[in-house]
């Protein structure tokens, strides 16, 4: 049979001619958003942060009160934000009782009797799973430098040597919370506003094509879903996403005391206030990690004895269990974080412009206090206009790899 003109078949296995022509097939051809009546919603290119950031543009996480549990045949925990789950709930009853009154088909089609698959995703589950690969990383290639692994005494030292790590693997990779909801490796599920229907791989288009598009039921599903507050993933048909700025969906939230303008103040957190302390945490137990794995290291220093200029003794690296608060105050953690976040959103500070950010932050945290300089390094390093790759590699079955060592990078200021 041939493949329909207007069908894209690409996957992220085809060469990049090839998956580039079917990509921009499957945009303006394969779903072309003018021909149905329904606006799809593109997670992909145009709408990538949706769900993941306030409207000041800050990454955010879900305030667990605010979630319900969706009924499901598959004997799946799922939720979703409760108003959401409200909504699906009578989308479920309306496309049940088209198909009672012969209005839908109700064999051989995705979009009748709607079980849901996939809802909400811990981002503290998938952050911490994230953590792991990258140390793996630290531990396997970049420490795996005898120079660099000879320089680790103890834990400021280490820190010392992780800011070296953060050079060289930052931007194409993150190590913040708030860096990483916003990245590709960061799932739009975290914001609970999204049900699959299904669970497919969003890089194959000819799945979407076949068994979405052309699905007999899928026009009048758009619909449907639209009259609920509901638009349709244009990359993943199977997905549907709460429009927060649809009436219908506002009429949801209104029971649970939610608008457009205060969801993200009370259903959700800006995550950067609590970075610096999911930081420490991990920071610590990638410290006491690789103290446990290398317990000992040879220190080579200047000998009192002429006749040996060097001399080598065995050092001991000490595990941590509390953070000094005194060694390492809050202007140290301060330092450190803007460091980081300077380097996952790829400014390109010169060491003066690092030196004063810091020195600013500084006399607000002097004059006022830690959450004034807190938000003051977040609202200099955010930046709305910043585009992170499309939403592919996390949910296409891939491996992430952190490969460090081809990383290039241009940044020019230092924190030690």
């Amino acid at each position: 049979m041939a493949i329909p003109w207007n069908k894209s078949v690409a996957s992220n296995k085809f060469a990049s001619y090839g998956l580039f022509y079917n990509r921009e097939l499957y945009k303006t051809q394969t779903y072309p958003e003018q021909v149905y009546d329904v606006q799809p919603i593109d997670l992909w290119y145009v709408s990538q942060d949706y769900g993941k950031v306030d409207s000041l543009g800050n990454p955010i996480a879900v305030n667990p009160s605010f979630l319900s549990q969706v009924p499901s045949t598959n004997n799946e925990e799922l939720f979703v934000m409760n108003f959401v789950a409200d909504a699906f709930a009578d989308l479920r009853n309306y496309m049940g009782q088209a198909g009672f009154q012969n209005r839908i088909e109700t064999e051989d089609t995705e979009y009748y009797d709607l079980q849901p698959h996939r809802g909400w995703t811990s981002v503290d589950v998938e952050f911490d799973n994230y953590m792991q690969i990258a140390y793996d990383a630290f531990f396997e290639g970049f420490m795996a430098d005898k120079a660099i692994d000879n320089k680790v005494t103890n834990f400021a030292s280490f820190l010392r040597v992780f800011s070296g790590f953060i050079s060289r693997i930052t931007p194409k990779f993150v190590f913040t919370k708030t860096a990483f909801i916003s990245s590709r490796y960061g799932t739009p599920l975290a914001c609970g506003l999204m049900l699959d229907l299904a669970v497919e791989q969003n890089d194959d288009d000819a799945v979407k094509y076949d068994k979405f598009i052309q699905d007999k039921n899928f026009t009048f599903f758009t619909k449907a879903a639209q009259q609920f507050g509901f638009l349709i993933d244009k990359n993943a048909p199977w997905r549907i996403v709460a429009d927060l700025g649809s009436v219908a969906m506002q009429n949801y939230m209104r029971n649970y005391g939610l608008t457009l303008d205060n969801v993200f103040r009370v259903a959700y957190a800006p995550t950067y206030k609590t970075d610096i302390e999911t930081l420490k945490g991990y920071l610590v137990e990638f410290y006491n990690a690789y103290a446990s794995n290398r317990p000992e290291v040879r220190v080579v220093k200047d000998s009192s004895n002429r006749q040996n200029a060097l001399s080598t003794t065995i050092h001991k690296r000490i595990l941590v269990d509390v953070v000094s608060p005194i060694e390492f105050n809050d202007l140290y953690w301060l330092k450190y974080y803007l460091f980081i976040r300077g380097k996952e959103m790829n400014r390109p500070w010169r060491q003066v412009t690092f030196d004063r950010l810091f020195r600013t932050a500084s006399q607000l945290y002097k004059f006022q206090n830690y959450s004034k300089a807190l938000a003051y390094i977040n609202r200099r390093v955010r930046n709305k206009e910043f585009k992170f790759l499309p939403l592919t590699n996390s949910e296409s079955g891939g491996n992430l790899n952190f490969d460090f060592l081809n990383t290039v990078t241009t940044q020019l200021f230092r924190l030690f």
